[in-house]
């Protein structure tokens, strides 16, 4: 799921940015690419969206998405 496709959902950038401490304005920045998502705020969405959203699919660099998917193998055993 995208963070688009989330946000359209589940209603606007204020729900999502109370959960993971991130601005709506931020949220919002995200959400149209005008900003790169930083791997800290890949896993505060993943986490804010309680998993509907996965790191790797807000991630644009290759290495930081292999070291997202690890972290999850390692924390799920």
């Amino acid at each position: 799921m995208t963070l688009e496709e989330y946000l359209t959902q589940h209603g606007a950038a204020k729900k999502l940015s109370d959960k993971t401490g991130i601005s709506p304005p931020e949220i919002s920045r995200l959400r149209s690419g005008k900003k790169k998502v930083t791997f800290q705020n890949a896993a505060l969405i993943e986490y804010g969206t309680d998993g509907a959203i996965k790191m790797e699919s807000l991630l644009d660099d290759q290495h930081l998405r292999t070291v997202a998917g690890f972290i999850r193998a390692n924390v799920s055993q």
